[in-house]
């Protein structure tokens, strides 16, 4: 008995656990600490997509997939084809 409870070999497993632990910790807290940052960074893009989007200049004359002839083929991005 005296030698199973002077025994290591579980302690690199509680180490591993406890490593573990922590680790986990830290992306937790740091998920937290990040979250408003990030929604409100991916907010402002979106704003910013959904701003430019509606004010894209749109060829009435241009057919399905805004193909006027020129190769755009990008609708409402002038000059995205590559027929220039």
């Amino acid at each position: 008995m005296a030698q199973y409870i002077r025994s290591e070999r579980g302690a690199s497993a509680a180490e591993y656990a406890l490593i573990l632990a922590i680790v986990g910790t830290a992306i937790a807290g740091s998920m937290i600490l990040l979250s408003s940052a990030v929604a409100s960074g991916l907010n402002n893009a979106a704003t910013i997509v959904q701003s430019r989007g509606a004010s894209a200049p749109r060829n009435p004359n241009a057919g399905p997939g805004n193909n006027s002839g020129n190769g755009n083929t990008t609708p409402g991005v002038p000059g995205a084809g590559f027929g220039h």
